[in-house]
């Protein structure tokens, strides 16, 4: 059986809400962007990349991405 599962894009704009989406059922983790990507994605500044690891609650499914 295969069970599909979402990671959540960390923010600037939803770091108050991850430990929320992450709770969420079919969620496996929070996917934090600290290299190039698209849209709102990208968390560049220390400050934000703080606030979204402490924020994020799981810390087995944290998953980082660099160029």
């Amino acid at each position: 059986m295969v069970r599909p599962r979402v990671l959540h894009g960390a923010a600037a704009e939803n770091a108050n809400d991850l430990a929320t989406l992450e709770r969420i059922p079919g969620c496996c983790g929070v996917k934090l962007f600290m290299g190039a990507s698209t849209g709102n994605l990208l968390v560049a500044d220390d400050a934000n990349i703080k606030q979204v690891v402490a924020l994020a609650v799981s810390q087995s499914t944290r998953k980082t991405d660099r160029e």
